[in-house]
């Protein structure tokens, strides 16, 4: 069986569907001091430089910014309420992406709660033919690169709606743009765990979903998805592999979100 890598701290553990989650979200801006507004100001000045040189796009949208959450108990049904506030990605890349900076680790530095924060999703998908499918992460994405990873991307303000926002709606609209799958070829996604990213302290929604195409028709798509340049290939993995470790090794190098969105997943299949 596979572990979750040691150095993430698991947040929530699921499995939850999406009629057992709900998402407020708050006007509470980040805690920004001058010192620290300066700082991000100068990171995020770098960052865009960078992206130009390398010809990537960087831009600073709305993202949603994690606060707590809560585990309540309704009979035999476990609920999970989720609280959000608005942050920019400017405020992410600037305290999480910023490598000096490291959340409640020694004296003087941030507490986690004044960093930006911005929650991720990440998604294991299955497809018709029992194939377990990561990809190979880009040139094109900040941060990873050629790294074996899930799907997904952060939460935005286009997900929102209102004082709420649909995780499951966001996923979803994720994998349309990533592998091209319409909605009625994604089945009823499961949310595995909550997790916090141990190098960049960034806290992700860990996902699984049965797609109703088979590995070979998915490769199709994706190579014509919108977003389809964030992967530079697609890997079938087995659904329940005879040993996950040594499976980890052989895709090495594995993001540590792409580690545990897999060891999630594979623990279940040897539970069922």
């Amino acid at each position: 069986m596979a572990t979750v890598n040691p150095r993430c701290r698991l947040l929530v553990r699921g499995p939850f569907e999406a009629g057992d989650v709900t998402v407020r979200i708050v006007d509470e801006p980040c805690s920004i001091s001058a010192e620290l507004e300066r700082r991000i100001e100068a990171t995020w000045r770098s960052t865009t430089a960078l992206a130009k040189v390398e010809g990537r796009h960087v831009f600073n949208g709305e993202v949603m910014r994690w606060l707590n959450a809560e585990i309540r108990t309704d009979s035999d049904r476990r609920l999970l309420h989720l609280t959000v506030a608005p942050s920019t990605y400017r405020e992410f890349v600037g305290t999480n992406l910023d490598p000096t900076l490291k959340p409640d680790v020694a004296q003087g530095t941030l507490p986690w709660s004044h960093f930006g924060n911005a929650m991720g999703t990440s998604s294991v998908v299955v497809t018709s033919d029992d194939v377990v499918v990561a990809g190979r992460r880009s040139a094109s994405v900040l941060g990873y690169a050629g790294h074996l990873h899930s799907f997904g991307e952060m939460l935005e303000a286009v997900d929102r709606h209102g004082a709420t926002v649909d995780v499951f709606a966001s996923l979803r609209c994720e994998l349309r743009e990533e592998l091209g799958l319409r909605d009625v070829e994604i089945g009823l996604p499961v949310l595995e765990a909550i997790i916090l990213e141990p190098l960049i302290h960034q806290p992700e929604l860990i996902f699984h979903v049965r797609a109703s195409l088979p590995f070979a028709k998915l490769k199709e798509r994706w190579r014509t998805a919108e977003s389809g340049d964030e992967h530079d290939e697609l890997l079938a993995l087995a659904e329940s592999p005879a040993d996950a470790e040594a499976e980890l090794r052989r895709l090495a190098p594995v993001s540590p979100i792409g580690r545990a969105a897999l060891a999630l997943y594979w623990s279940r299949t040897r539970a069922e």
